[in-house]
């Protein structure tokens, strides 16, 4: 194989590797039991990252860098190609996780000749050192938030299965963010709201969502 051959299938590779995540459905939503003909992939939470995060950006003319932030938004989810959506309701700890994410990421990156600028990204991503990072984490938090508030407005939501939920519950609960009243997208956004470092913007965020129709009607 020639190099321009080589280059060829690193490319080709690594599409076809990172294309699974076309097909891998965000698990949270499994576990909420989300009655929708086709559930959310992790591809299609990468996608929704990135434009939540330029429109956010270009709407609060936000001191971060754009490029930066995107391309910590497109590689964030990588090793879940690997290891599987887990989400905080899995028997496994932070640590363990994180350390069964990083090397699936090194993995899958290891034929690219820039993987070390994608690698610094990545750390200083998930160790929240940079604004960006701490930006970027906020929009991987919120489009869950917004996701939930689409499964809501469509009517994918049986609170009668959801509260059958006990294990998942419990968490709610142990921050009191859970009402008997409350729709799926108040129990999710009011416990994001609670639990999560967001800030001002974001958590204002979280009130304009819950208190307005975002979905239904929209083409």
């Amino acid at each position: 194989m020639d190099e321009l051959e080589k280059k060829f299938q690193n490319v080709a590779d690594f599409y076809a590797t990172t294309h699974k995540l076309k097909e891998l459905v965000r698990s949270g939503w499994k576990q909420w039991r989300i009655d929708a003909t086709r559930l959310e992939s992790v591809a299609e939470h990468i996608y929704g990252c990135q434009m939540l995060a330029f429109a956010m950006i270009s709407e609060f003319q936000l001191d971060v860098n754009l490029e930066k932030v995107l391309i910590m938004l497109v590689f964030h989810e990588l090793g879940e190609n690997v290891i599987g959506d887990y989400t905080i309701h899995d028997n496994i700890t932070k640590e363990e996780k994180y350390k069964k994410e990083w090397q699936a990421i090194c993995n899958i990156l290891s034929p690219l000749k820039n993987k070390e600028y994608i690698l610094n990204l990545l750390d200083e991503f998930f160790s929240k050192r940079s604004k960006e990072a701490l930006f970027a984490y906020y929009i991987d938090k919120f489009e869950c938030d917004i996701q939930c508030k689409y499964y809501d407005e469509m009517g994918c939501c049986d609170m009668n299965k959801v509260r059958e939920c006990e294990d998942l519950l419990e968490d709610l609960r142990r921050h009191d963010a859970l009402d008997n009243d409350d729709s799926f997208s108040q129990i999710w956004i009011g416990y994001d709201k609670k639990v999560l470092p967001y800030d001002e913007t974001f958590k204002k965020f979280c009130d304009f969502i819950l208190s307005h129709e975002i979905f239904k009607g929209k083409k």
